[in-house]
């Protein structure tokens, strides 16, 4: 039987929870991050029971998520922030299935061929441009047949979103980004043996954003 759809405010509670002894910025992002993004329909995505992994975790935020909402059994990923990982320790030691790690490698690990789902979330857009394609590329390489990717970020034919993620992302984040038209990210999984499962679009407060679910073949 089809569960109902996931709705932004069923999040707030379980985001408060999770943030509540991080340091005061992490606390803020973190409690409010169901607002600005799509992690609804992300988690929409994630089987129930799944092994997850996500690339460009931050604080852990949507693992604990997918424990609480999706009871995945485990919940993994990787950051390049040490203060994002280290924000999250306090919480991620209590709970065995969370595992929140930093890494210095821009690229995806190669070890993450043994988990049902991997999600990218609100990443593609922080890395180099010139990089994008190629970061894309291989992270369909380190799938193993049968994984759900499911990848979400905003939307680059967008002429509003592209000023706004611009804007927010250079006073808040010291940094210039490029966010890539939804078309462009299917066409490259397609072209790298990932079945399109669904597309599927949102508004955050200033950004839409799309999400893209596909099996590897």
């Amino acid at each position: 039987m089809k569960t109902q759809p996931l709705q932004r405010n069923q999040l707030g509670h379980f985001l408060h929870e999770y943030s509540r002894s991080m340091p005061l910025m992490y606390r803020t992002k973190v409690a409010n991050r169901h607002i600005i993004g799509s992690f609804h329909l992300v988690l929409d995505n994630v089987p129930y029971g799944a092994r997850l992994f996500d690339i460009g975790c931050g604080t852990g935020a949507l693992l604990y998520l997918a424990i609480k909402l999706k009871a995945v059994t485990l919940a993994h990923g990787y950051d390049l922030s040490k203060e994002a990982v280290a924000a999250s320790a306090g919480v991620s030691i209590a709970i065995p299935e969370l595992r929140v790690m930093h890494s210095d490698d821009v690229f995806p690990p190669q070890d993450i061929a043994n988990y049902d789902v991997v999600t990218m979330v609100d990443v593609l857009h922080h890395i180099a441009a010139p990089m994008q394609d190629s970061f894309v590329i291989r992270l369909t390489k380190t799938l193993s047949p049968g994984t759900l990717l499911i990848l979400s970020d905003m939307e680059g034919t967008n002429l509003f979103t592209g000023i706004t993620a611009r804007v927010h992302d250079m006073l808040v984040n010291r940094q210039v980004v490029r966010p890539r038209k939804s078309s462009d990210v299917i066409a490259i999984l397609a072209d790298n043996g990932l079945q399109i499962l669904s597309v599927s679009w949102c508004w955050s407060v200033v950004f839409k954003s799309f999400v893209i679910t596909a099996r590897k073949t």
